[in-house]
């Protein structure tokens, strides 16, 4: 642990407490999925908890309400990775293939983990485990290591901009994303790399030209407040026009998008708050670095198609449904701290192979490249 501690013992503890609760959040958003969602791969789906009908239940809204956790949680993370990325000139590309091979080999060990566990019987497709970037297991991570790829050339022509004109852009791309991806709900631009393509150039903007916006206190919990009020407001709407127009269901789900400025608003004012914690905590540096191990490990396909709803089947037939608000909190914790204990063991054993694997992959990479650069130039 002597190199963990020299890595992470002089790094600010609040952005990195922020990644650990945007993780749980998540987790939290993913387990409210399970629970009103059936799965295919259980026949009895009396266990599922329809939260989108129409209720007066304030536990039913209250879950409707903190579905919104995962975008939450996923535009959290982003924007602290965002703040750092912009000081990055180019790509870190051992780090990028290490995230890379993390993902595979995660996703591998879990599918062969389950095999040995059913005794040879195959759970699912197993491409879907052998292949997880192709069949976008795991889009939070395909669209991270996207835009870890993407930074550099961002970053090159917000610099080239002048304040005026990436202000004008700003404005711009923000009001097309609002527009288009949110109130008229359009999907083609309601994608969350379009989301965070927008949130870069306005985290880009007010790191580079007006960082005293997230410098005070007061504006954090402003926006926060105002966030969740019309996150809350749009929720109760949703109600109010199902019941007018007779409809059994809320259509809730088509605000809950990367594009919802509420969501992006309470981001930024959680993000300011935790910014402004000046402490050093080794412990909480390590386990944020773990943060999207976390998300491997609990959104596996396999976790989250066969297993998740299997605890969510167990709790209503043994004990039901009371006090559900509780038992959600209580599984989430429980949930996020397996995949905790898990990502520090696959951290402290499995991935020292897959460095000295990634690393060796890397130099091969780079002198294949190198030759085939050296040919085509000098042809």
């Amino acid at each position: 642990m002597t190199n963990t501690k020299q890595k992470w013992k002089n790094r600010e503890s609040g952005i990195e407490l922020l990644r650990l609760i945007s993780m749980f959040l998540i987790v939290v958003s993913h387990m409210i999925m399970s629970l009103c969602y059936a799965s295919g791969y259980i026949p009895d789906s009396s266990y599922v908890l329809p939260i989108y009908n129409v209720t007066f239940n304030w536990r039913i809204i209250t879950l409707v309400v903190l579905r919104h956790s995962g975008n939450l949680g996923t535009t959290i993370f982003f924007i602290c990775s965002a703040w750092f990325l912009i000081s990055r000139e180019k790509l870190d590309k051992k780090k990028w293939l290490q995230l890379f091979l993390d993902n595979w080999v995660i996703s591998v060990l879990i599918f062969l983990t389950v095999l040995l566990i059913n005794g040879g019987e195959i759970v699912m497709d197993a491409s879907n485990s052998l292949s997880p970037f192709l069949y976008s297991n795991n889009w939070f991570i395909t669209c991270y290591l996207i835009f870890l790829v993407v930074a550099p050339l961002l970053n090159m022509i917000i610099r080239s901009l002048s304040r005026k004109s990436l202000f004008r852009i700003v404005l711009f791309l923000s009001s097309i994303m609002i527009t288009m991806g949110f109130v008229l709900q359009r999907d083609i631009l309601a994608s969350p790399l379009i989301a965070w393509f927008v949130i870069y150039f306005v985290i880009a903007y007010i790191k580079l030209y007006d960082q005293k916006a997230v410098s005070r206190t007061c504006v954090g919990v402003i926006a926060f407040f105002i966030g969740f009020a019309c996150i809350l407001g749009t929720v109760l709407f949703s109600e109010f026009q199902a019941r007018s127009a007779g409809s059994s269901q809320i259509s809730v789900l088509n605000w809950n998008t990367d594009c919802n400025p509420f969501i992006i608003l309470m981001a930024f004012g959680l993000f300011i708050l935790f910014r402004r914690l000046s402490c050093r905590n080794m412990v909480i540096n390590y386990l944020a670095s773990l943060t999207l191990f976390v998300y491997l490990i609990h959104e596996n396909i396999i976790i989250r198609a066969c297993y998740r709803p299997i605890i969510w089947q167990k709790v209503y037939e043994n004990w039901g449904y009371s006090f559900i608000l509780l038992k959600l909190m209580i599984l989430s914790l429980g949930v996020f701290l397996v995949s905790i204990l898990l990502s520090i063991f696959y951290d402290q054993t499995i991935r020292r192979v897959v460095i000295k694997v990634g690393e060796r992959l890397y130099d091969l990479g780079r002198r294949i490249y190198l030759e085939i650069e050296k040919r085509a130039i000098s042809e």
